[in-house]
């Protein structure tokens, strides 16, 4: 009876054992379960940051170049000068503009004589900075004559700009009633002839070996002007106005050419610098 006692004690003892494993086993298996769910909760908070920083910098890289083209400075620095991308005129020396514009000058009036012409340069502002085009290579997008034709009794503008030429509206009429004393007396002024005019496009290599700096200056050609006229006359002469690409000429307007800095004359028939 003992010994059977003791096998019930056994038999009855082995499911309260089974049953405190099985306890155990339930206790345990939170762990492992809870270790994976904090490895990934850690994966997702190291992959949101990497995302975050990602976006972050993307969004200050798109910041920083939101509506720039990446060819265009909007003012280059000491340091570092980005490409500026400028338009593309269409412009020419003063042989081919000159001969157009004779030959729409003397449409207007057969008897025409020509008191001014200038090959000129074409402002473009990017961001603070004044870029001007033309002249570098003896070419203008801009050339401007100033012509009268006695029958008429008229002066008025013959403009060469970008390919096309145009005749503008008579400005003065000569002696006409109340003109002034000088508008009364047109044969006054001194008249040239285009045609003996060196090419401006022959031109620069001689202005370079006069010290112009095409980085850091631009120039206009001109005849009849009076800078010329008051030290040569009636001399048919290139007068080259040299002007600073980072002076102004008036510092408080963002709108002024570039500082004058010199004349340079050059003999029209012969292309030689007059002294």
């Amino acid at each position: 009876m003992e010994g059977r006692d003791n096998d019930n004690l056994k038999v009855n003892a082995a499911p309260e054992a089974q049953k405190d494993n099985s306890r155990e086993q339930e206790e345990k298996k939170p762990f492992p379960l809870l270790l994976v769910i904090v490895a990934l909760l850690g994966i997702a908070v190291v992959v949101g940051g990497l995302f975050i920083l990602t976006s972050s910098s993307k969004d200050e890289t798109d910041s920083n170049t939101s509506g720039k083209s990446p060819t265009v400075a909007v003012k280059p620095s000491d340091s570092v000068k980005e490409e500026v991308k400028l338009p593309e005129y269409e412009s020419v020396g003063s042989a081919k503009a000159l001969d157009e514009i004779v030959k729409s000058a003397q449409e207007w009036g057969g008897d025409v004589k020509f008191v001014t012409c200038s090959g000129l340069v074409l402002p473009h502002r990017v961001g603070d900075v004044q870029y001007y085009i033309g002249g570098n290579d003896g070419t203008f997008p801009l050339w401007s004559c100033t012509v009268y034709s006695p029958s008429k009794k008229q002066d008025t503008e013959v403009e060469w700009y970008k390919g096309t030429v145009e005749v503008k509206e008579p400005h003065t009429t000569w002696g006409a009633p109340g003109a002034s004393a000088y508008e009364q007396d047109p044969d006054s002024r001194i008249f040239y002839d285009p045609e003996v005019f060196t090419d401006t496009t022959t031109l620069i290599p001689l202005l370079k070996e006069q010290g112009v700096d095409f980085s850091n200056e631009y120039i206009t050609f001109a005849f009849g002007f009076y800078g010329a006229q008051k030290i040569y006359s009636s001399k048919p002469v290139w007068q080259v106005d040299v002007y600073s690409r980072n002076e102004k000429d008036d510092p408080t307007d963002k709108y002024s050419q570039g500082k004058k800095l010199r004349m340079i004359f050059i003999d029209g028939p012969s292309g030689e610098v007059l002294d």
